[in-house]
């Protein structure tokens, strides 16, 4: 498979769509038989694809949220520590008491965005919070205790595609790979 702006790509429509329906598997057996409504939460803007695809595979009962952070700031590595852009809404904060939610976002790296999420949402009040992820980055290290899961493990390079961006460019790939050097402006 070929696209005009990678370099390589690493996987293609089929298999994240593969992926996409493990993640729903995990998070349908997670949540199996709860009656309450589980609070999903997207990380924008990396989660669009990825919530929008997984959302409709969903067994339970849920309502939905966003939360935006910034760790990389569109470049290639990150920049500073995650910065909260926006909150979730204020009464999804109060329905979240004794909830279980689950946290969606594309690709879990460093999972410092994690580790402040559960943070924030154990001092909301919720029962528990687990994560999933599209992508895993290779040779990170988890936070300890994190329940999550991810569809793919990929290298630990920057990529693009599929939520995945460089500068706010290239999530709506259908595919994920590494950018031609060409279009990384230094």
């Amino acid at each position: 498979m070929k696209n005009k702006y990678l370099e390589n790509v690493l996987f293609g429509r089929k298999e994240i769509q593969s992926a996409i329906k493990d993640v729903a598997k995990w998070a349908n057996k997670e949540f199996r038989g709860n009656r309450s409504p589980i609070v999903v939460v997207g990380i924008l803007d990396g989660c669009v694809p990825f919530f929008g695809q997984l959302l409709t595979q969903l067994k339970f009962p849920l309502v939905t949220d966003y939360v935006r952070y910034e760790s990389f700031a569109g470049e290639e590595e990150r920049t500073h520590e995650p910065q909260l852009k926006m909150n979730i809404q204020e009464e999804t904060r109060k329905f979240m008491k004794n909830k279980s939610v689950l946290v969606l976002d594309d690709v879990i790296s460093s999972s410092a965005t994690a580790k402040l999420l559960y943070d924030s949402f154990m001092e909301y009040g919720a029962k528990e919070v687990k994560f999933g992820f599209l992508f895993e980055q290779e040779n990170q290290k988890v936070t300890d205790g994190l329940v999550y899961y991810a569809g793919l493990k990929v290298p630990n390079l920057f990529l693009v595609g599929y939520g995945l961006d460089y500068k706010g460019k290239y999530r709506n790939l259908d595919c994920v790979g590494t950018l031609k050097e060409k279009y990384i402006k230094k």
